[in-house]
């Protein structure tokens, strides 16, 4: 038992060392982590996340409590990497502007997902 809780404990710490902080440049976009838990994005200071990690972008905006999504990617990086950044391209760069690996969501939407644009 001890020793699952070390390796446990490991993993943790591992986990954390190499989250990313990824920032949307323009607007808004949902994602989804390996835990499966959705969390939506906007511009700003960005949140940790490690690799792989799954977008909706192209997002309808409105009023609702959903929207849909134009686009629907699994993005991958180096787990390594301090920032990654999803442009107003829809595609992911790093921190120098060099697209990761030619990364864009430009398929596989249509799907409703939680609204980021909603206020109130």
């Amino acid at each position: 038992m001890a020793t699952r809780i070390i390796l446990f404990t490991i993993l943790v710490f591992v986990s954390c060392v190499y989250a990313t902080r990824f920032r949307v440049n323009k607007g808004c976009v949902v994602f989804q982590r390996g835990d499966g838990k959705k969390f939506s994005q906007c511009s700003g200071k960005g949140l940790d996340v490690s690799p792989p990690l799954t977008v909706w972008g192209r997002l309808e905006g409105g009023k609702d409590l959903t929207t849909k999504a134009g686009c629907k990617k699994e993005f991958h990086w180096p787990s390594n990497y301090g920032e990654v950044f999803y442009g107003a391209d829809n595609c992911l760069y790093d921190a120098k502007s060099n697209r990761i690996d030619g990364q864009c969501c430009d398929g596989g939407g249509g799907e409703d997902v939680p609204n980021p644009y909603r206020s109130g």
